[in-house]
């Protein structure tokens, strides 16, 4: 057992000097429920300038979560999360959930998912030229997916997604969408790909984890939490090889539709 904690020590004395981390970082970050390896694997390469130090994103995430002032009640007893992540450790140890952020309630999300589902096939057609003539470019990305080796009925849901995604900022933001552009779209990939970079080789229930935190620290966190749950089960009902990329190409149309809304927070 000595031997177990003390390589386990050593796995955080090594992140914290890699990851340049101050001792008060580290706490954070195991109060987050990180594992030494997850924040290495969070280092900025020299080609992603745009990203975070590891010790500003761990502080960024950790004032969203307890707040900048922790409150001595949340330490001795924390909340336990009315939606844990699925296949959690049971040993992981509870962290406190602070109130959903974001301007879309899920309330909007629920009225357009409806709305869209009583739509007979003209009227979902109709809105569909409509987001050709104004957002061509992530219409294309959607129907491209088929290409890249995405089921048909799996692109139909993205479709579906684009539509939920569209009409809930627009119902938000009362103001029609600015034009998505190639460069909008490049942004979203680099972001989602450092977001997503964190799951790669971690085991089922590591990576579930991770996958909630990211949730937790989005900043429209009612939609991405729909976009993912949603699409994640039905690439799975139909489980063919390649459908598992609609769940990364979907999240990086959403992240490019809120930094133009203007909704996204980013860490400058």
């Amino acid at each position: 057992m000595g031997r177990k904690a003390g390589k386990h020590g050593d796995e955080w004395l090594e992140a914290q000097r890699r990851c340049r981390l101050s001792d008060e970082e580290v706490r954070m970050a195991k109060e987050l429920g990180f594992k030494p390896h997850s924040l290495i694997k969070n280092i900025p390469a020299k080609s992603q300038p745009w990203k975070a130090p590891v010790g500003e994103w761990i502080r960024d995430l950790h004032a969203k979560r307890f707040g900048d002032v922790r409150k001595p009640d949340l330490t001795r007893s924390p909340i336990k999360p009315s939606m844990p992540p699925p296949n959690a450790c049971s040993s992981r140890t509870p962290i406190p959930i602070s109130l959903p952020k974001g301007r879309i309630t899920i309330q909007t999300i629920a009225d357009v998912i409806r709305r869209i589902e009583g739509m007979d096939q003209t009227a979902k057609v109709q809105i569909c030229d409509e987001l050709a003539a104004s957002q061509p470019e992530a219409l294309g990305r959607v129907l491209l997916l088929h290409r890249q080796g995405v089921s048909m009925p799996v692109v139909d849901h993205v479709l579906h997604i684009l539509m939920v995604i569209s009409e809930s900022i627009k119902k938000t933001t009362r103001q029609p969408l600015p034009r998505i552009t190639i460069e909008d779209f490049d942004k979203a990939d680099a972001n989602i790909h450092a977001m997503f970079r964190l799951l790669q080789g971690e085991p089922e229930d590591e990576a579930a984890w991770l996958n909630y935190l990211m949730a937790e620290a989005h900043p429209e966190r009612n939609l991405f939490a729909y976009v993912v749950d949603h699409l994640s089960k039905k690439s799975k009902a139909h489980e063919r090889p390649g459908d598992e990329r609609a769940v990364y190409a979907t999240v990086v149309l959403l992240d490019a539709f809120l930094h133009a809304a203007g909704l996204a927070q980013t860490r400058e």
